[in-house]
């Protein structure tokens, strides 16, 4: 289901196999780990963004039935 669909808060993942081996691929290029953005400017709006996009990633992840509503 991630693989040939566009979900808000997920990264598009693409999928690859070389004989038995499966693989994963997200593409992160365009990205910056939490610590770079983090490091500087941190800020009450920054914070709940990040947490925000966390929120919607969880809530689109439950409407696309990846994890159970508990």
């Amino acid at each position: 289901m991630l693989k040939d669909r566009s979900i808000q808060g997920f990264l598009h993942l693409s999928f690859s196999q070389m004989n038995k081996d499966r693989f994963f691929k997200y593409d992160v290029t365009s990205l910056l780990p939490v610590s770079e953005v983090l490091e500087y400017d941190v800020n009450r709006k920054k914070i709940l963004g990040i947490f925000g996009g966390i929120v919607d990633a969880l809530l689109s992840a439950e409407e696309y039935m990846l994890i159970e509503d508990t």
